[in-house]
């Protein structure tokens, strides 16, 4: 945009913690194995990719439960979601901050299918709760997950692939609730309100980023 690199300034987005403020463990007394898909649903989210991967992924995890929280007309992809009915849960209005915890307690991971996006709230509210996130790399999202650290970067964005990293991370439970962790330590580590507001207020007052 022809901008100088000096006039500008990048500030993650910050970690949700206070929606975790009752949130304590990952255990729990489910008997489906949660992924998850929140947010507003919008054709750019992708969900239709995700549920064109779910009978590749109930095939070898016949125990999965995609569970879909979040407001959005989902009257084209309703078919799909009737014929995955023993394997979805659907929740399709706006989500309220109270029920957050509650959507977010028992899932083991989060997933961005995104066709194009520019970053997502929906990463570091998941980091909040110990989840590891699997997204597509569109926009800023590859930015703000650490490949096989906090979860892992997708292209393409098809059905395919987004199985079969599901089905690994469903295969490697104590992998994958490792990944939770050093999620939410990276999150405490590098996405803190108190260091967007220091890095504003350094850029704006002294011109430099440097801490």
């Amino acid at each position: 945009k022809g901008i100088s690199k000096s006039n500008i300034v990048v500030i993650p987005h910050a970690g949700f913690t206070f929606y975790a403020d009752q949130y304590h463990t990952n255990n729990s007394n489910t008997v489906k194995k949660i992924i998850l898909f929140f947010g507003r649903i919008d054709k750019y989210k992708g969900l239709e990719i995700l549920l064109d991967a779910m009978p590749m992924i109930i095939e070898k995890h016949p125990d999965v439960l995609l569970r879909i929280a979040g407001n959005g007309d989902l009257q084209d992809l309703i078919f799909k979601i009737e014929k995955l009915h023993d394997n979805i849960e659907l929740i399709n209005r706006w989500i309220k901050d109270c029920e957050i915890a509650d959507i977010m307690r028992d899932c083991l991971l989060l997933i961005l299918p995104y066709t194009h996006a520019t970053q997502s709230g929906v990463i570091p509210l998941a980091y909040a709760f110990q989840k590891p996130v699997i997204a597509t790399n569109v926009g800023g999202l590859g930015e703000q997950i650490v490949e096989g650290v906090t979860g892992h970067i997708i292209m393409p964005q098809n059905a395919k692939i987004i199985s079969e990293y599901v089905n690994r991370m469903l295969f490697n439970l104590d992998k994958t609730e490792k990944m939770g962790k050093n999620a939410y330590q990276y999150m405490i580590d590098n996405l803190t309100w108190e260091s967007s507001a220091r890095k504003f207020i350094q850029f704006v007052f002294n011109g430099s980023t440097n801490e």
